[in-house]
C-alpha cells in the first residue's frame, strides 16, 4: 500500500481494521505514527461531539406543547393565556442566555495554552518533514502549499472543545507558536493582543482562524502573511 492509498484509507476511516492498512502501519514507523494520531484525534472528535442535553430541556419542551394545546382548546381564556405566554417568554429568554456558550477570546486562550504547554515544544531542534505536517493538517482539511519555514512541532489541541492544530516554527526573530482553529460561533478573534511576555496577531483565513504568537520584540506581520498565502483547504 503506497503513501497516497494509505492516507486515503486512513482519512476515510481511522478506526478501520482493514488488513492492508494495519500491515502498512506495521511495516512503516511513519505510517504507524500517523495511524495512532488519527485514531486518537478521532476519539477526541467523538468525545467533543457527545454533548448532553441541557438540564430541564425536556420540561421546557413539554411546557411549550402544553401551552399550545391550551391555546387551541380554550381560546376564550385569552387574558390568562397571554399572562402564561409572557411568563414563558421570560423563562425562555433567561434559559437562552444561560445556555448560550461564553465567547472565547482566541488571543487570551492562545497565551494560556502556551503557558500550560511550557517550553518543551520550543526545545525541539529537529525539523519535521512538510509531508508529515501536511498529514496532520489534513485532519482539518488544510494544507501548506510550500515549505514556508522549519516546523519543529505539530500537534492537535482543543480550543474550548474545537479540535485545532498547534505548530512551533521558525520566524524572523526566533520561533513562534501558530494555532489553526476551525471557525466556531463562540469565538472572538483579536487583530492584535499581548501580555507581559507574549504578543500575537489574529487573521481570519475564511475557513479557519489563524493565531500567531511570539515574543514582545518580534515583528509577526511577515509570518502571518506567509502563512495566509501558503495555507489552503483540501
Amino acid at each position: 500500500m503506497d503513501d497516497l492509498e494509505f492516507r486515503r484509507a486512513l482519512y476515510a476511516d481511522p478506526d478501520s481494521q482493514d488488513s492492508k492498512l494495519i500491515d502498512a502501519a506495521k511495516q512503516d514507523p511513519t505510517k504507524a505514527q500517523a495511524l495512532k494520531e488519527a485514531r486518537q484525534f478521532n476519539e477526541t472528535l467523538k468525545s467533543a461531539a457527545k454533548v448532553s442535553a441541557p438540564e430541564g430541556l425536556k420540561a421546557r419542551l413539554l411546557l411549550k406543547q402544553s401551552m399550545q394545546e391550551e391555546r387551541r382548546q380554550q381560546s376564550y381564556r385569552r387574558h390568562t393565556w397571554m399572562a402564561m405566554a409572557a411568563c414563558f417568554a421570560l423563562v425562555s429568554l433567561l434559559s437562552f442566555n444561560f445556555l448560550k456558550p461564553e465567547p472565547i477570546n482566541l488571543g487570551e486562550h492562545a497565551i494560556s495554552h502556551i503557558a500550560h504547554e511550557g517550553v518543551s515544544p520550543f526545545n525541539i531542534e529537529q525539523p519535521m518533514a512538510l509531508q508529515t505536517v501536511n498529514a496532520k493538517l489534513a485532519r482539518l482539511n488544510s494544507q501548506l502549499t510550500s515549505d514556508v519555514s522549519k516546523v519543529y512541532y505539530a500537534s492537535f489541541c482543543l480550543f474550548k472543545k474545537v479540535p485545532s492544530m498547534h505548530l512551533v516554527m521558525d520566524a524572523p526573530g526566533g520561533k513562534v507558536t501558530v494555532f489553526i482553529i476551525p471557525h466556531d460561533e463562540a469565538q472572538l478573534l483579536p487583530d492584535h493582543f499581548e501580555d507581559g511576555e507574549f504578543k500575537g496577531v489574529g487573521e481570519d483565513l475564511g475557513y479557519a482562524n489563524l493565531v500567531v504568537v511570539g515574543n514582545r520584540d518580534q515583528d509577526l506581520t511577515s509570518t502571518v502573511q506567509t502563512l495566509s498565502d501558503s495555507l489552503r483547504t483540501i
